[in-house]
């Protein structure tokens, strides 16, 4: 049986892998130039898969999101299609 953390760790090496795939698809195939990504200010699991796979944080989305009564931030990241190498074969 696996447990909660075995399944965290597993997701974790797999969402670079996802992510990978994603970005591979959407510069090779459908031949965009940019693919942004927001994220919640502070969500460093999520930071680190989108730095993995070659995101630089261009700015902050002030107020962005409502989450429990209350206004937060987003970042927001991007890639470019002329930045991008396949780090997660």
């Amino acid at each position: 049986r696996v447990d909660r953390r075995q399944r965290q760790m597993c997701i974790r090496d797999r969402m670079p892998e996802a992510l990978g795939a994603v970005l591979r698809f959407g510069f090779a195939q459908a031949g965009f130039n940019r693919i942004c990504a927001e994220v919640l200010a502070g969500n460093a699991a999520s930071v680190r898969v989108l730095e993995k796979c070659g995101f630089r944080r261009e700015g902050i989305l002030r107020r962005r999101y409502r989450k429990d009564e209350c206004f937060v931030d987003a970042w927001l990241y991007a890639v470019l299609s002329a930045e991008f190498s396949d780090q997660s074969k």
